[in-house]
């Protein structure tokens, strides 16, 4: 018998931030799982980047459904999907933010579950991602467990998560330290950023916690026009040499930008120790094609390290 999560949410604001574009097939079933979320109020916050097709109707049709909890935030140009969510992050302000997608179905206790977890850490810059479980178009189940199917390593390792995204967006919440580090010292304004939930996770390995939520909380629908899938196809252009070399490339760009960012931050959460191993771990990626053969090996070791909060 499972143990009932109880989350006071009488003065709670919790946003649920979404990017939109040319997502009328599956997008009213998706904004409907978040709006219907068991114990708590949610509201969900739109930047739509200049749909063709019936998306804006559809908001417009559920928010008629579910009165001020639906709001659209627009821009003067297209942004795409990173700066999307930066711009939602910029222009809202709560206590608990959720990345959503616009094909997918959460659990109706996903957002109380992972808000149970950030609690526990009020004030510290702090992340939550879980499983999901792999459907196809029309919600029949492909797999129980996107990690297990994929053979995924949960981790909160600054290293690890500097060479592979194992964060998905649309499992992820966060607390408002984490939104205003993001805002204030770390934004994904510039191309560098991969995406956005990579990068709130490198963050918060660095300044804050990691939460992995070993059980699905999404129903993670693979159809014909996802952004990013757990399609087999998707795995097969890793296999190529030369995608894999492109990847590896663009996560030490992203380390880069993250070296720089950091050398501009001073985190006094941090102990002088702390911070001088986690700018060693950032900038030792950031400078590795630049390496000889000798200090990559030894670059590679800090991989299995613990992150730089975790360290004496």
């Amino acid at each position: 018998m499972g143990v009932e999560i109880m989350v006071n949410t009488d003065e709670i604001h919790i946003a649920i931030l979404l990017a939109t574009y040319n997502g009328e097939k599956y997008l009213r079933e998706q904004m409907e799982s978040l709006l219907t979320q068991k114990k708590v109020t949610t509201k969900i916050y739109i930047h739509d980047d200049f749909s063709t097709d019936g998306t804006k109707k559809i908001i417009e049709q559920v928010s008629s459904q579910f009165p001020n909890r639906v709001i659209m935030i627009n821009s003067s140009h297209s942004l795409g999907v990173v700066k999307s969510y930066q711009f939602l992050l910029d222009n809202v302000d709560a206590d608990f933010y959720f990345f959503s997608d616009q094909d997918d179905v959460w659990d109706e206790n996903k957002v109380s579950e992972e808000i149970f977890l950030l609690k526990q850490f009020e004030g510290i810059p702090s992340l939550v991602y879980s499983d999901l479980e792999i459907v196809d178009s029309k919600l029949n189940v492909l797999s129980q467990s996107m990690f297990r199917s994929m053979n995924v390593v949960n981790t909160d390792k600054t290293a690890m998560l500097l060479t592979q995204n194992v964060i998905t967006g649309n499992t992820v919440a966060f607390n408002k330290a984490l939104r205003n580090l993001i805002v204030n010292h770390f934004r994904m304004d510039d191309d560098l950023i991969l995406m956005h939930d990579g990068w709130l996770g490198l963050v918060s390995s660095i300044y804050g916690k990691i939460f992995f939520l070993s059980k699905p909380t999404v129903k993670y629908r693979q159809h014909e026009s996802n952004v990013v899938g757990a399609r087999k196809n998707k795995i097969d252009k890793l296999l190529h040499i030369e995608h894999l070399k492109q990847a590896v490339i663009n996560t030490i760009v992203q380390g880069r930008a993250l070296n720089k960012k950091m050398s501009l931050f001073t985190d006094s959460t941090l102990s002088f120790s702390q911070r001088q191993k986690a700018e060693q771990l950032v900038s030792s990626y950031a400078m590795l094609p630049n390496c000889s053969t000798f200090d990559k090996l030894n670059i590679c070791l800090l991989y299995t390290s613990p992150s730089p909060r975790d360290r004496s």
